[in-house]
C-alpha cells in the first residue's frame, strides 16, 4: 500500500509506509516516556485498590515468620460512593444554535440524535468505565467511532465505545487540556490473537516489533499481536471567502458555483488559513493495515483525568485514593498486630523447674492441646508450674487503628455521613451539611468528567452533519423513556406552499452545553411525591392533575390508568400536544366528560340565579317605563301652562280684560 498524505509542508511529508510507521513509533516512544511516572503511580493505585497492599519485602519477611499479613480493604467503598454520585446525577449533552443558519428546533433534533447515539451504543458503559478509571488510577479514556447501521445498509451510525486498557492509550505530550482536546495525535493500542490478525489481514505478516526497531519493547507477544490506531491532525492550506450574504465558504467551493449564483453572491474579502484534517490508520509493527480520512475535525479519543497537578512543568494525575494508601497500610498493619496478639494468647508458656517436667512429655505441647489433667513432679518448696499471663492487645494498637480509619476519610474527603454510616451528626441539617462537604471534596472528579463529556459533545455535534446527511426518520427514545419519531433533513411544505427544510442538521453551527442534575427517573419520583402532597391538601385537583400524578408512578398499568384519567380532564385544560395525542388514540371528536353531582348542583344554582336576575331586569324595565310616562305627562302639562300664560300676557298688552292669574307651575 503506497502511503499518501496531505500536509502543508511537502519537505516533511513521509515518502513511504516504512518512514510513516517510524514516525508513529517515535511518537509512541515519546508519549510513553512522558507518562512513564504517571503510569507507574496509576498501576500502583489500581493494584492497591484491588487488595495488593503490603510491600513485597515486608510481606515475604512476615510470611517466613508465620506472621499474619491481613488486608481489610476499605478503599473500594469510597470509589463506589463517588461513582454512584456520578451515575445518579448524570450530565447530559445538549446542542444550542450559534449562527443565523441554526435554529432551536434543529438544535433539539441534534440533541435527540446525541441521545439516540448514547442509547444505541450503550455509551453509559464507556462513560462509567472512563470515570472509574480516572477515580482509581487518575486517567481514563473512551472513543467515538462510526460504523454501518447494519450489514445490508449504506447509512452509518456514530458509536461511543469504551477503552478497557487505559495503559494502551498514548496522547501527545504537548496536550495540556484535561480532555486532550488540544492534542495533535493519539495512539490507541490493542492486543489481538494471531489467528484473528491473519483472519482480518491474510496478506500481512504479524512481524515482531522488536525485530523491526531493535527496541526492548515489542508489539508481538506469544500468540498475540499488538496493533495500534493512529489518529493525527494535519493542517491543509485553504483560502476562505466572505460572501455578500454573510456566509463563509472555502474559495474552491465558491469557484464551483454557477455564473448566475456568482452574479448574486460576490466575495467581500478572502484570506489564507489552515484547515485541520483528521487522519486515521491502523498499523502493526511493520504494515499499515487500514487508513482513511475522518469526517470530523476533532480527535475522537476523549481523555478523562482525576485530580490534576503540575510540578516543575510535569503533569501529574491523582486518583481518589492516592493519598489514602498510607492510612490503609497503617490500618492493615495494626489489624495484623492486633490479630497476632490475640492469636498468641493460648500459646502462653508454663513456668516451672526442670525437675517438675522431667518424664512428663505432655508438658511439651500443653499450650497446643487440651488435656484433662497435667501431672508434675514436686520439687521441694517450689510452687506448681504456672502459665504466664497471655499478651494483651495494646491500647496503642486500637488507637492507631481508629486513627488510620479517620485518616482514610480525611484524605478522600468522604466522612461517615457521605458513606451512609452513623456519625456524630444528630440533626438532619447537620447530616446533609456533612454530605455536601463530601460532595464538594470529590466534585473535582465529577467536574473533570463533565469537561471531557463536553468535548465528546463537540465531537458528536461536529460529526453528525457528515454521518446523518441524508433524509431520515429516526425512532428516538426521549429523556422520559418514551419513543418518538424525529425527522431530519426533510423537505416539507410550509406556509404559502413554500418548500423548506425540516431539521436540516447539515447546515448551521451548533455549540454544546452540559446540563447536570438528577436523572429523569429521580425527577419523576420527586414529582410524584410533590403532587401527592398537593393532592392531600386539595383532593379536588385530582380531576385536573390526576393523569399526571398516575403517569409518574411505577405501578403496573400506570400508563393505561393515566390515559383513562386524562379523558376525564376538561379539553380546555389540555395542551395542544395532549389534545393531538388523544385525537390519535380516539379518531372521534373528544366529548367533555359528564358532569359530577356537585357540578350539576352548581349548574342548577346558576340557572336559578339567572332566572332571578331576569325577573329583576323585567321589573326594572316596567319601572323605567312608568317613570318615562310620568315624565312625558309632566312635560305636556308644563307646556300647556306656559302657552296659557303667554296668551294672557298678550291680551293684557292689547288693553283687553285683566289678565287671568297665571296657572301655578
Amino acid at each position: 500500500m503506497a502511503y499518501e498524505e496531505t500536509t502543508s509542508n511537502e519537505e516533511t511529508k513521509p515518502k513511504t509506509d516504512e518512514e510513516f510507521i517510524r514516525i508513529a513509533r517515535d511518537r509512541y516512544d515519546t508519549g510513553r516516556e512522558a507518562v512513564k511516572k504517571i503510569w507507574e503511580e496509576a498501576k500502583d493505585d489500581i493494584k492497591f485498590l484491588g487488595g495488593v497492599q503490603w510491600p513485597v519485602e515486608l510481606e515475604e519477611a512476615r510470611k517466613q515468620d508465620n506472621r499474619p499479613c491481613l488486608v481489610e480493604n476499605r478503599l473500594p467503598v469510597f470509589i463506589r460512593q463517588v461513582v454512584g454520585d456520578q451515575r445518579q446525577f448524570k450530565p447530559s449533552i445538549k446542542a444550542r444554535p450559534v449562527d443565523s443558519n441554526a435554529d432551536i428546533e434543529t438544535a433539539e433534533a441534534i440533541t435527540d440524535i446525541v441521545r439516540h447515539i448514547e442509547n444505541n451504543s450503550k455509551a453509559k458503559l464507556a462513560y462509567d468505565n472512563a470515570f472509574s478509571q480516572a477515580l482509581g488510577g487518575g486517567l481514563g479514556y473512551f472513543k467515538i467511532t462510526t460504523d454501518y447501521a447494519d450489514y445490508d445498509a449504506f447509512d452509518q451510525d456514530i458509536l461511543i465505545e469504551r477503552i478497557i486498557n487505559q495503559f494502551g492509550v498514548v496522547f501527545d505530550p504537548a496536550a495540556t487540556q484535561p480532555d486532550g482536546s488540544d492534542a495533535r495525535w493519539v495512539l490507541v493500542t490493542e492486543w489481538i490473537t494471531e489467528e484473528e490478525f491473519k483472519l482480518r489481514w491474510p496478506n500481512e505478516d504479524p512481524i515482531d516489533f522488536e525485530a523491526v526497531t531493535g527496541n526492548e519493547r515489542n508489539w508481538f507477544k506469544g500468540k498475540k499481536v499488538l496493533i495500534a490506531e493512529y489518529w493525527r491532525v494535519e493542517d491543509a492550506d485553504v483560502t476562505i471567502a466572505l460572501l455578500s450574504n454573510g456566509d463563509i465558504v472555502e474559495k474552491t467551493e465558491y469557484d464551483e458555483l454557477s455564473d448566475e449564483i456568482k452574479a448574486e453572491l460576490t466575495i467581500i474579502k478572502e484570506r489564507e488559513t489552515q484547515k485541520p484534517q483528521i487522519k486515521y490508520c491502523l498499523m502493526s509493527g511493520k504494515s499499515i493495515l487500514e487508513e482513511r480520512k475522518w469526517k470530523g475535525r476533532y480527535l475522537p479519543v476523549i481523555r478523562v483525568v482525576g485530580e490534576e497537578n503540575c510540578i516543575d512543568g510535569e503533569m501529574s494525575y491523582h486518583s481518589l485514593i492516592r493519598f489514602a494508601k498510607d492510612p490503609q497500610r497503617m490500618y492493615n498493619y495494626m489489624l495484623s498486630a492486633s490479630v497476632e496478639s490475640i492469636a498468641l494468647a493460648p500459646k502462653a508458656p508454663f513456668i516451672g523447674t526442670i525437675k517438675q517436667f522431667e518424664g512428663r512429655p505432655e508438658w511439651t505441647d500443653a499450650n497446643l492441646r487440651n488435656y484433662s489433667y497435667l501431672a508434675y513432679n514436686p520439687d521441694g518448696q517450689a510452687p506448681p508450674p504456672q502459665r504466664q499471663s497471655p499478651p494483651q492487645v495494646s491500647s496503642a494498637i486500637l488507637h492507631e487503628k481508629a486513627a488510620a480509619v479517620e485518616g482514610i476519610k480525611a484524605t478522600t474527603g468522604l466522612h461517615d455521613a457521605s458513606l451512609g454510616m452513623q456519625g456524630n451528626e444528630q440533626s438532619g441539617k447537620a447530616i446533609m451539611a456533612r454530605q455536601r462537604e463530601g460532595d464538594t471534596a470529590t466534585y473535582i472528579f465529577v467536574d473533570n468528567f463533565t469537561m471531557s463529556l463536553n468535548q465528546a459533545g463537540r465531537v458528536l455535534v461536529d460529526l453528525i452533519p457528515h454521518i446523518y446527511d441524508t433524509p431520515r426518520q429516526m425512532k428516538i427514545r426521549g429523556e422520559d423513556g418514551v419513543d418518538k419519531d424525529v425527522q431530519i433533513n426533510q423537505l416539507v411544505e410550509g406556509d404559502g406552499g413554500v418548500i423548506k427544510p425540516l431539521n436540516d442538521v447539515t447546515t448551521g453551527k451548533y455549540d454544546v452545553v452540559i446540563e447536570t442534575g438528577m436523572s429523569y427517573a429521580t425527577k419523576r419520583i420527586e414529582a410524584a411525591e410533590s403532587m401527592e402532597r398537593i393532592l392531600a391538601k386539595s383532593p379536588e385537583l385530582m380531576q385536573i392533575i390526576g393523569d399526571l400524578y398516575v403517569a409518574n408512578q411505577d405501578w403496573p398499568e400506570a400508563e393505561k390508568i393515566a390515559k383513562r384519567l386524562k379523558k376525564l380532564v376538561r379539553p380546555d385544560l389540555l395542551t395542544d400536544d395532549e389534545r393531538e395525542e388523544m385525537e390519535k388514540d380516539n379518531p372521534e371528536p373528544l366529548e367533555p366528560p359528564p358532569p359530577t353531582p356537585e357540578q350539576e348542583l352548581e349548574a342548577e344554582e346558576l340557572k336559578l340565579k339567572g332566572r332571578e336576575l331576569e325577573l329583576k331586569d323585567k321589573e326594572l324595565d316596567v319601572k323605567a317605563l312608568e317613570i318615562a310616562q310620568n315624565a312625558k305627562n309632566s312635560d305636556a302639562d308644563l307646556e300647556q301652562k306656559i302657552i296659557t300664560t303667554v296668551a294672557n300676557m298678550q291680551r293684557n298688552m292689547q288693553g283687553g280684560e285683566p289678565p287671568e292669574a297665571p296657572p301655578a307651575l
